[in-house]
């Protein structure tokens, strides 16, 4: 009983400390959770001093009054994230450069017209499209949940675990995986389930939709804000029923990264998201870049923007930096989501995948040097590299092709975890993007090799790696799934057996409906113009 108690204080401690509600909201909120907070407190003191005093049935009647607190309490910390309608407006200097550059402007940078004119869209069956679409947010989820059994391992335990025996997903683990090194973290998740990766991947497809199909929104809530507004509903309760979406059976916010969870808690995040994580990641402005947080939490949600989007490079490239920027700032984060969406977007457009790197490559790098750009003349470099910023770019340059076109052995998935006195690097974003277009490089081989069952035999691979594997197998998974479509290539098994399944398909008809939507838009545009 006392359990919950303590429960009813954490709570209270979060909601203030967090401070992710408008600070101008109706203070009625906070005044009561101070008191109740206080009645809790007093609830569990009171308790105590009953057991003490040999009294169980009084500190057994109190306890259940702090329960009833405790569910009051929860009621409260749950409510709605919104932005008050007694809010001014957010200031023009609250809009970053790059959400009023990219997304405003009807002019796109020019490489973006480039990859146009070079890859324009092609006739495509609208069936096919369809496919590769749900191949794509289905390999995201399958890969995320076959990459979990693996996760916070080094590439030698996950091969042990695995015993080149295949990854079903069934009603009992596998029993290679029950004794493995990272059980106790398997069982904190969902059986048969995806991670907080493909979560907040649907969250970002959340936020597109609520962009895409509110016309009469509030004119403060932005496709950012908007995006910033689902994250912190994730964070409070998991990825719940919120009309016009069905939430999971069991939603938890599960794996938040310690990055993100820096973000999210900053005071002004709501207001303005990419502020918050400039302020987060630029903490020690001397520090160089290569000592910086550069996490993969934002690659491994973007899939939903490319799959999207896909019929205009230039939107893809504009949600896209305004999607990782809202909890990544780093210039290398940026490159990488850009690269991945832009393959997903390809592919859709149905080109192979040496057209696919090409692409990437170039709108990769493109966008790297425009990032650098900003964040030096933002004052988020030290000195020293702000003042040779074609240095830092050739060498960031070099590191993101090196990945863009490595393998197993050179990507090193598992490089630093658990060797004591090396760096953990399995949370690099260059990694998990390296992953995505080597898994491109193999099924395209085993594509003319004649070979079956790719998808599986891939992702297997990549969990057979260790590292961030469960991340690594969502950015792959989405990016095969879209690049082999859906229909006769996944295992029965991984798509029978994937829990909260409705989820997903849902998920794939917001999709369907939102890129036709978009389809129309651009139609419309042109016959504007």
């Amino acid at each position: 009983m006392y359990f919950y108690q303590m429960m009813s204080l954490s709570s209270v401690i979060n909601f203030c400390t967090d401070q992710e509600i408008e600070k101008n909201e109706s203070p009625s909120i906070t005044t009561q959770m101070f008191w109740m907070s206080g009645v809790a407190i007093a609830c569990l003191t009171l308790a105590v001093w009953q057991v003490v005093q040999r009294k169980p049935w009084t500190a057994l009647a109190i306890s259940v009054g702090g329960i009833c607190i405790e569910v009051a309490l929860n009621t409260l910390y749950r409510r709605e994230i919104v932005i008050p309608s007694a809010s001014p407006s957010l200031d023009s200097d609250c809009q970053t450069d790059e959400s009023a550059f990219l997304i405003e402007e009807d002019e796109p940078l020019s490489f973006i017209t480039k990859l146009e004119k070079c890859y324009p869209v092609k006739a495509i069956d609208p069936d096919q499209i369809k496919d590769k679409q749900a191949g794509g947010i289905m390999g995201q989820a399958c890969g995320d949940a076959i990459g979990l059994f693996t996760e916070f391992t080094t590439r030698k335990e996950a091969q042990k675990m695995i015993n080149s025996e295949p990854i079903d997903l069934g009603d009992d683990y596998p029993a290679g995986f029950q004794h493995g090194s990272n059980w106790r973290h398997i069982i904190r998740f969902t059986k048969n389930g995806w991670t907080d990766d493909t979560d907040q991947a649907l969250s970002l497809l959340r936020a597109i939709y609520r962009t895409m199909t509110e016309k009469d929104r509030d004119e403060r809530l932005t496709f950012e804000i908007l995006f910033a507004i689902e994250l912190l509903r994730w964070r409070r309760s998991g990825l719940r029923t919120c009309d016009p979406f069905i939430g999971r059976n069991k939603p938890r916010c599960m794996g938040l990264g310690a990055l993100v969870s820096k973000v999210l808690r900053y005071p002004t995040f709501l207001k303005n998201p990419h502020m918050a994580a400039n302020k987060i990641w630029a903490k020690n402005r001397e520090a160089p870049l290569q000592n910086r947080p550069a996490a993969n939490g934002a690659i491994m949600r973007t899939a939903p923007i490319g799959l999207i989007f896909y019929q205009s490079l230039a939107d893809v490239v504009s949600y896209t930096i305004a999607a990782c920027k809202v909890t990544h700032a780093d210039p290398r984060c940026t490159a990488s989501c850009v690269a991945l969406t832009l393959a997903i977007a390809l592919s859709l457009r149905g080109y192979d995948s040496d057209a696919i790197f090409e692409a990437a490559e170039e709108g990769g790098l493109a966008v790297l040097r425009e990032e650098l750009d900003l964040v030096a003349e933002s004052g988020l470099l030290s000195e020293e590299e702000s003042q040779d910023l074609d240095k830092l770019y050739e060498k960031t340059a070099e590191e993101f092709k090196a990945h863009l076109h490595g393998n197993w052995e050179t990507l090193d998935l598992d490089e630093g975890y658990k060797v004591k006195g090396e760096i953990n690097k399995i949370g690099y974003t260059f990694k998990c993007m390296g992953t995505a277009f080597y898994a491109l490089n193999l099924a395209n081989l085993y594509q003319k090799e004649g070979k079956e069952d790719i998808f599986r035999k891939i992702i297997e691979e990549i969990a057979a790696e260790g590292g961030d594997a469960d991340t690594n197998g969502a950015a792959a998974g989405a990016l095969l799934g879209v690049y082999l479509g859906l229909d006769g290539q996944f295992p029965n098994n991984w798509i029978t057996n994937l829990a909260d399944a409705p989820v997903m398909e849902q998920a794939r008809q917001h999709i369907e409906e939102l890129s036709m939507k978009h389809q129309q838009m651009l139609k419309e545009k042109i016959d504007v113009l």
